[in-house]
């Protein structure tokens, strides 16, 4: 199974960056990989509140539909993805720094459930990692503009 970790350090409160990151349908303003993003039930996020992401892979888009699987409001939340094929988890917790400022740590897994597809699993690490920090770059962004909204 492929792994990604890193921490982006936010000059915002946490509970507002929680608010942002908790709604998995805001990830098509940050991750490039994301051509559509949309959430499929009201209400507060919740364990159980599903997302709709089509995931931009080559010249094509995949339907894929997360699951908040934990939900631990203002400090981390996760979101998890299955299909017959393969399956993911974005795991994102906000820690406080003081009043005004947070680290936002986030790990992703993705991983093939077939039998050759858990032998390409290494070889898939270099391309979810490149994956992955296109949308680490971009969520960077999303933050820093959040921070000059703010100023």
């Amino acid at each position: 199974m492929a792994r990604f970790t890193t921490t982006i350090d936010v000059e915002r409160p946490a509970a507002e960056v929680f608010a942002y990151l908790e709604d998995f349908s805001n990830a098509d303003e940050w991750d490039p990989g994301v051509a559509e993003a949309r959430r499929l039930d009201d209400g507060p996020v919740t364990v159980g509140s599903r997302f709709e992401l089509h995931l931009q892979v080559g010249s094509r888009t995949q339907r894929w539909v997360y699951t908040t699987s934990e939900h631990d409001a203002p400090t981390r939340v996760v979101f998890e993805t299955s299909s017959k094929y393969a399956e993911g988890r974005d795991a994102i917790g906000v820690v406080p720094r003081g009043d005004a400022a947070c680290t936002i740590q986030w790990e992703a897994t993705f991983g093939f459930t077939s039998l050759l597809g858990r032998l390409v699993d290494p070889a898939f690490q270099l391309v979810f990692n490149r994956i992955a920090g296109k949308a680490v770059d971009g969520l960077r962004e999303r933050m820093a503009r959040m921070e000059r909204e703010a100023a």
